[in-house]
C-alpha cells in the first residue's frame, strides 16, 4: 500500500524526492555534527584525570617537597657548625698573637 504524501509540492515547483534529498542532507549534516561532539567529549573524558591520581601526585609531590626541606636544612645545619668551627679557630689564632 503506497501512502500518498499529505502535502501538495506541486504548486511549488519542488518535487517531493527534492524535499527528500534535503532532509536527508540537513541529517547527515547534523548526524555528523553529534558525531564530531561525541568524538570531543571522549577526548576530553580521556584526557581527564582520576580522583585517586591526583591526590597520588599530590602525595607524591609533598614527600618530594618534604625531602628538598630536610636536604636544606642539614645543609644549613652543616653550614652552621663549619662556620662555628671556623670562628673558634680564628678565636684561637686571635688569642695566640
Amino acid at each position: 500500500m503506497t501512502r500518498k504524501p499529505s502535502v501538495d509540492f506541486s504548486s511549488s515547483g519542488v518535487t517531493l524526492e527534492q524535499v527528500k534529498q534535503i532532509v536527508d542532507e540537513e541529517i547527515n549534516k547534523l548526524r555528523n555534527e553529534l558525531l564530531a561532539l561525541i568524538d570531543e567529549l571522549r577526548q576530553l573524558i580521556d584526557k581527564k584525570a582520576d580522583a585517586d591520581d591526583l591526590w597520588k601526585s599530590e602525595a607524591a609531590l609533598l614527600e618530594k617537597l618534604d625531602q628538598v626541606a630536610g636536604a636544606l636544612m642539614k645543609r644549613a645545619q652543616a653550614d652552621k657548625n663549619d662556620t662555628k668551627k671556623a670562628l673558634l679557630f680564628l678565636e684561637k689564632k686571635v688569642l695566640k698573637v
